[in-house]
């Protein structure tokens, strides 16, 4: 019934619009106060009321705006004097608020569960591409390990600092893979973080 009130309330106010403005149009040599007050509710039917052969179409665009409002007021006042229907939350104040209510929650869930989803996507990509890095830097290691052993002193010191520098990294990237573990993945998404080693 709400939404039935509502549509006729809509289509009473623009008909009450297009009616305003035929009839500036069709008054434009009217002073300017006088054009100002026919946009105050209902001056528009007096004014009209005294030129109906001239302004006919207008007047019966205002006119029937303005009885597309009754119902709607109408309601509205019966729900004024009869306050145990906005307590039985039976009124049009109550279901237009519990709608308003429930479109704001699930709008803010939604709005909620797209910010998860991009972080997580976010934070997948970031784990892709740390383990992807942490796999070349391995790889480069490990084939440099075997010539140590006719290196000099200087050249084994410094590749121990990267494999310290390896390992700490290596740290930072298993624990960017563990908060993405704890987050909830989006709907309907198989992938799964890559192993970190």
């Amino acid at each position: 019934m709400i939404i039935l009130l509502a549509t006729l309330a809509c289509t009473g106010l623009l008909l009450l619009l297009v009616s305003r403005f035929l009839l500036m149009r069709q008054t434009a040599t009217l002073h300017w106060a006088l054009r100002a007050a026919i946009w105050l509710p209902f001056a528009d039917l007096t004014y009209l009321a005294g030129r109906w052969q001239k302004h006919k179409v207008a007047a019966l665009f205002s006119v029937l705006g303005a009885a597309l409002f009754l119902p709607l007021g109408g309601q509205l006042l019966w729900e004024t004097q009869h306050p145990e229907l906005l307590r039985a939350k039976l009124s049009i104040r109550a279901q237009v608020s519990a709608m308003l209510k429930t479109d704001l929650a699930s709008a803010t869930a939604a709005a909620e569960k797209e910010r998860q989803d991009r972080l997580w996507m976010s934070k997948s990509a970031k784990v892709d591409e740390l383990t992807a890095y942490l796999a070349t830097w391995h790889a480069s290691m490990q084939s440099r390990r075997a010539g140590l052993v006719t290196s000099p002193a200087d050249v084994v010191l410094a590749f121990n600092h990267e494999a310290e520098s390896y390992h700490a990294f290596l740290r930072v990237a298993r624990a960017e893979k563990d908060a993405l573990a704890a987050m909830p993945a989006p709907e309907g998404t198989t992938q799964t973080p890559a192993r970190v080693d």
